[in-house]
């Protein structure tokens, strides 16, 4: 009787595309965030889809509406996926980061409302445009050096007075040394 269940368990999921482990139990199962997805794509998306695209009908939504279920809690991930989900989407510029705080129920947090992106992301049309003037920059001659200032004439006077200064000097060194 026993494999007969397991029997009627096997075909359930198997009809109604539900894993085995949703419904059997399983223990040593631990189900992560591509079982989740998986789980949802083969079971709940058809459903969902349907129900979306009947809503928009029968509600009569303009072209640029249209209903769409949240499945944030749904798929609902371990806290590390979460966090490297929000980290590549930050990092991309794609969240702002206090978009990924929102998510995680937390205080929005001061300047976080813009999505940021490193300086050295330039798109290729501008980098081949600085290269370019980088090109004609090298190629231009380089400017003549710039002209010093002509000196400005000395005191004729002072170089007399300093070069009669040094003589006395050299003649009192010459008058030790001979004694």
């Amino acid at each position: 009787m026993i494999q007969q269940l397991g029997w009627s368990v096997e075909d359930v999921c198997r009809a109604f595309g539900v894993p085995l482990y949703k419904v059997a139990g399983q223990k040593d199962v631990k189900v992560d965030a591509a079982m989740r997805q998986e789980y949802y794509d083969a079971t709940l998306f058809p459903y969902m889809e349907a129900i979306e695209l009947l809503l928009d009908d029968g509600l009569a939504l303009p072209s640029d509406l249209d209903v769409k279920f949240d499945l944030e809690e749904l798929l609902r991930m371990d806290p590390k996926s979460r966090f490297e989900r929000y980290e590549i989407g930050v990092r991309s510029a794609v969240l702002a980061p206090n978009e990924a705080r929102k998510s995680e129920n937390l205080a929005p947090a001061e300047g976080g409302d813009t999505p940021y992106s490193q300086q050295q992301n330039w798109p290729l049309a501008d980098l081949k445009k600085l290269h370019e003037q980088e090109l004609k920059d090298a190629m231009k001659p380089p400017p003549p050096p710039p002209e010093l200032p002509a000196p400005e004439a000395e005191d004729d006077d002072e170089d007399e007075d300093a070069a009669e200064e040094m003589r006395a000097l050299l003649a009192r060194v010459k008058e030790r040394l001979d004694a």
